[in-house]
């Protein structure tokens, strides 16, 4: 089979870059970065692509975490063959039957390595089962079988989607940004009415949240600086008190002094003579009390 050379122009990947810059604008506006896990399980191969996408990631603003947890964003960057030949091949295949609902594979399938990690299954599978095996790993893993549409009426029984490209079209009309995210609040043949910005509204919650943490740690921090200064005036008081017991053993010291005969009378009325000149040199020093 001969490969056809693929090359991403130079207007997509100038495209691609504003919209990591914009990403990182967002980012910039919280008071805490976020943080990104990224986690290879696969070849050499793999290993370079999660270097690559930890480069878009911190283009992004987005700092970088050893564990999930706590992890803003949570990346598995993962081979499909090696997770069959790690699982199992008929594991796979008994998974893919009986929890994700999957109808058209065979016994065949089932024992082919290369059909469950690569595709290749005999009869293939359908688009609609699988996107409903892809819904439930955003689903919190919980599987819903999926169901298809042509057309869609409104209560007086006028078909209102029928293109959903008109739809699509409406919204950037009105000026909206096509990457956002927003509620459509009804759908009538002559007019779309859209609703609130779904992305505006949880960057306001996140600024909300970044908010409250950061007044839970200021109050933390004032909480610690009071047990500090708490603190400090204990050991302060249990100094004055070191100090007191101190000055009870002077007199103690001076009668076992006087016992031992290594303090003799007139050495006492000279200290007290330097303790009496000491005293009235500190109260003629004191400024006097207006």
């Amino acid at each position: 089979m001969e490969r056809e050379k693929v090359l991403v122009s130079a207007e997509e990947t100038a495209r691609q870059k504003e919209y990591m810059d914009k990403v990182r604008a967002l980012h910039e506006r919280r008071t805490t970065k976020p943080l990104a896990y990224v986690h290879t399980y696969g070849c050499q191969q793999n290993e370079a692509d999660s270097e690559r996408l930890r480069g878009y990631l911190a283009r992004m603003g987005y700092a970088f975490s050893d564990t999930e947890e706590g992890a803003d964003l949570v990346l598995l960057n993962t081979c499909a063959v090696r997770t069959v030949e790690q699982y199992g091949t008929y594991k796979s295949y008994t998974f893919m039957v009986e929890k994700l609902g999957f109808t058209t594979l065979t016994q065949a399938d089932s024992q082919q390595s290369g059909n469950m990690g690569l595709g290749g299954y005999e009869y293939g599978v359908t688009t609609e089962e699988m996107a409903a095996a892809y819904g439930a790993f955003v689903n919190d893993g919980v599987f819903t079988y999926g169901r298809t549409y042509s057309y869609v009426k409104d209560s007086s029984g006028e078909i209102v989607l029928e293109n959903p490209d008109s739809i699509s079209r409406v919204v950037l009309e009105k000026g909206l940004d096509a990457g956002t995210a927003f509620e459509i609040l009804s759908i009538d043949i002559a007019d779309i009415d859209v609703g609130k910005n779904i992305g505006a509204q949880l960057q306001m919650d996140q600024a909300q949240a970044d908010k409250n943490i950061a007044q839970a740690k200021a109050e933390e921090r004032r909480a610690m600086a009071v047990a500090l200064e708490q603190e400090n005036k204990a050991k302060a008081q249990d100094a004055r008190a070191k100090v007191i017991l101190a000055e009870a053993e002077v007199p103690l010291a001076m009668a076992e002094a006087f016992r031992n005969g290594n303090l003799g009378i007139m050495d006492y009325y000279k200290m007290k003579n330097i303790m009496a000149d000491t005293q009235m040199r500190e109260t003629i020093a004191k400024p006097e009390k207006k």
